[in-house]
């Protein structure tokens, strides 16, 4: 299949684009390019005529994306990746290293607690691969928004045109401080936690039903009545160390309180099913290298 010279220019056309978002400026995708800043400008003029609209707010100080232009870069960028990545199969390049910008969404309190400490081996293992990462307890569209891959804790089981893959599970504890508990009614089952002040992550599957696994394997569920609701685990987690209350988070965002002594663990001999953290990437027939070794890494690292 032939591809026609039009054709060929509005490809190279969106490549100029993509470096001009990318590079946050026309003069740096120019150098990242071997192109002079008028020939960018060109590529870019006649890319907005294509399309039809205007894709810069432009500046004589700064370059950003119109909605518009937000819109065709989100798609723009998923159809390259996938050019380049057909072209490799296509003439035989396996052996060659996954380079490119790679954008990444994480949960909050994950990317800053756990993502953070992992980055730095995976930037020196590929060089070539550059990170835009976005850490965030929102439910983002990854599509629309550009995004390569997104990190999500417990994600919904059925969502359209996306694939996900499970990286890791990841331990919940339920937890309070010694004083909360000195100062209000035993807990002893998991009834008593609806009577109890109760700080909810907003984003939880189950929303105001917990459910508990007993010692004898069977479940038993409680509605809580929130005292607070936010969607970021460490906010909750400051209130409950500071106010008090009861908090349902992952293992990661407590550990080192539980191990200093400032949270317990509550109800012994009944425990959370673990969640699981997993990666959801937009559904193509071919999956980017940049993608693929990414969440390859995070599997290797977070199964250890």
């Amino acid at each position: 299949m032939r591809i026609n010279g039009r054709a060929m220019d509005i490809l190279k056309g969106m490549r100029v684009f993509i470096a001009c978002v990318e590079g946050h400026s026309f003069v740096a995708a120019a150098r990242r390019l071997g192109v002079s800043g008028a020939a960018v400008s060109r590529q870019v003029a006649a890319l907005e005529a294509h399309v039809g609209a205007r894709l810069f707010n432009r500046s004589t100080r700064s370059l950003s994306l119109t909605e518009a232009g937000e819109q065709f870069f989100a798609r723009a960028s998923h159809l390259i990746a996938e050019i380049e990545e057909v072209s490799r199969i296509s003439y035989g390049d396996q052996g060659r290293k996954p380079g490119g910008l790679l954008r990444v969404s994480a949960p909050m309190s994950f990317g800053l607690r756990k993502l953070g400490t992992l980055i730095p081996d995976f930037l020196r293992r590929y060089p070539d691969i550059r990170l835009d990462i976005d850490p965030t307890d929102r439910i983002i569209d990854l599509v629309a928004e550009g995004f390569d891959v997104a990190l999500r804790i417990n994600p919904p089981g059925a969502m359209h045109d996306v694939i996900m893959r499970r990286i890791a599970s990841i331990r919940v504890t339920l937890t309070c401080t010694p004083e909360y508990l000195e100062r209000s009614a035993p807990v002893t089952s998991p009834a008593d936690l609806a009577a109890r002040e109760i700080l909810n992550y907003s984003h939880s599957p189950g929303g105001q039903i917990w459910s508990l696994r007993g010692p004898t394997g069977s479940v038993e569920t409680v509605r809580v009545a929130p005292k607070v609701v936010a969607s970021n685990g460490d906010l909750l987690r400051d209130i409950a160390l500071d106010y008090g209350g009861i908090i349902l988070q992952p293992a990661f965002i407590v550990e080192d309180d539980i191990a200093s002594g400032r949270l317990v663990e509550i109800l012994p001999g009944w425990r959370i099913d673990p969640s699981e953290l997993c990666a959801v990437y937009p559904s193509r027939k071919y999956l980017p290298a940049k993608v693929r070794v990414f969440i390859d890494y995070l599997v290797e690292k977070l199964s250890e």
